[in-house]
């Protein structure tokens, strides 16, 4: 960890464009590119580690980012890595960080080293969902049952809480490594497949009932990612809240339960229902079919685009050729 006495250091664009020059080509190729001018869009990798950085900022330029490493120094919040939409390794170990937060549109990550923070509870990384690699070792989490947030990581397979106070149960071993069934490594050690064996059996009954919830959750989120799927064509349409247009707009009418108690107007209201349902099933169907076709006519004008801007190339550099060759003669 750096040094808090010293002064905290900002992530400027002098620092950026410092680290990217360093991490650069070596030797007459490096000499070149410091005579060019650095694009961070096209940085894939960025070393930030013992620089001292308090806080983490300046970084969204960086969208191609795949690999950042910010270990040692004197972060006390994770922030400002929302545009680094393509990092798959992230290594904020040896820092001041208390909660982890501030992942949520780092959807490719893979590697997440928390090493040596203050963290106490397990949490808010819902969205990373390629997760393969956890190291949370030497913070401060305390609750054996946290472990349990873990198990939606389906693809985690390595996992280190070494020096938590959780890694002092005497059950942490075994309620960890049963509870927990893509892990492979724990605290850089092989999962013994006999030890899995048994302290799956010793919690059975809990995990049992843990996968019938995993069960619920997976149709559960499925069927929210079908309703969001739908509910964006329904936008892109145009049509959006129309199928439920009706009882909405008799939601806000207080006259109609007044008039409901009158005789007949109920069978008046269920004729209306009917043939207002019927317009409102032909407006949403031609948004539907409206939608297509324009999406048809995008494709095809891009097609058009990408075809001529293949055919002026080709012609361009036709006429280079037959110039150079003219040339030549």
């Amino acid at each position: 960890m750096s040094d808090l006495d010293n002064e905290p250091v900002i992530i400027s664009e002098k620092l950026l464009t410092q680290c990217v020059r360093e991490q650069g080509p070596k030797g007459e190729a490096g000499e070149i590119a410091k005579k060019e001018e650095i694009d961070f869009k096209n940085v894939k990798e960025l070393a930030l580690d013992y620089k001292n950085i308090l806080k983490i900022e300046n970084l969204w330029q960086f969208t191609q980012l795949t690999k950042l490493q910010l270990d040692n120094n004197i972060i006390e919040k994770i922030e400002g890595l929302s545009s680094l939409v393509h990092l798959e390794w992230l290594d904020l170990s040896f820092n001041n960080i208390e909660y982890i937060e501030g992942l949520d549109n780092l959807t490719q990550l893979k590697d997440l080293t928390l090493f040596n923070n203050r963290i106490s509870v397990i949490n808010n990384m819902d969205t990373l969902v390629k997760l393969n690699v956890l190291s949370l070792g030497n913070n401060t989490i305390h609750n054996l049952e946290n472990l349990i947030y873990l198990r939606r990581f389906k693809f985690l397979n390595a996992l280190s809480l070494e020096g938590n106070p959780i890694s002092k149960d005497k059950d942490y071993h075994a309620y960890t490594i049963a509870h927990l069934p893509s892990l492979v490594y724990l605290d850089y050690r092989l999962v013994d497949s006999v030890k899995k064996k048994t302290a799956v059996e010793k919690y059975r009954d809990i995990i049992d009932e843990l996968i019938r919830n995993d069960e619920i959750l997976e149709q559960n989120l499925k069927q929210d990612i079908e309703n969001q799927a739908r509910l964006t064509i329904n936008r892109e349409a145009f049509v959006d809240g129309v199928e439920c247009f009706f009882d909405e707009m008799l939601s806000e009418d207080t006259e109609v339960a007044h008039l409901s108690q009158i005789s007949g107007v109920n069978s008046l209201l269920q004729s209306y229902k009917e043939n207002f349902t019927k317009v409102c099933d032909k407006l949403f169907k031609y948004g539907i079919e409206e939608r297509l076709k324009r999406n048809s006519e995008t494709e095809s004008f891009f097609l058009c685009v990408k075809e001529t801007v293949e055919q002026n190339r080709n012609e361009s550099v036709s006429h280079i050729e037959k110039f150079k060759h003219d040339k030549e003669q």
